[in-house]
């Protein structure tokens, strides 16, 4: 087992899409595969058009809610790989929360 951590963080700026960048505990270690492997997923399933809507459900209902999930029946660019990390934005609306009593 490897003793080094890697962290996840969210990054952005204005008019700059969110975008999640990885940092090594270790500075020598090389997280570049991280990152690009974040921005492929992301462009991949279209965050910055989901994270428009978001943001819109947020000023107009006041919250918003992203749902990922992995969908098995998704194929990668080449129509070998199956399954892939999905993401939608699910309406505050349609959100309930049980009553644990």
């Amino acid at each position: 087992m490897s003793d080094k951590y890697y962290i996840a963080s969210c990054s952005c700026g204005k008019d700059t899409p969110v975008k999640i960048v990885y940092k090594a505990e270790d500075e020598m270690a090389d997280v570049e595969k991280f990152n690009n492997f974040a921005a492929y997923i992301q462009k991949e399933i279209g965050q910055e058009a989901l994270d428009k809507r978001a943001i819109k459900d947020g000023v107009v209902k006041g919250s918003y809610f992203y749902h990922y999930y992995w969908d098995s029946e998704a194929k990668g660019k080449d129509g070998i790989k199956e399954g892939g990390l999905r993401c939608e934005i699910i309406d505050p609306l349609s959100i309930f929360f049980s009553d644990p009593r």
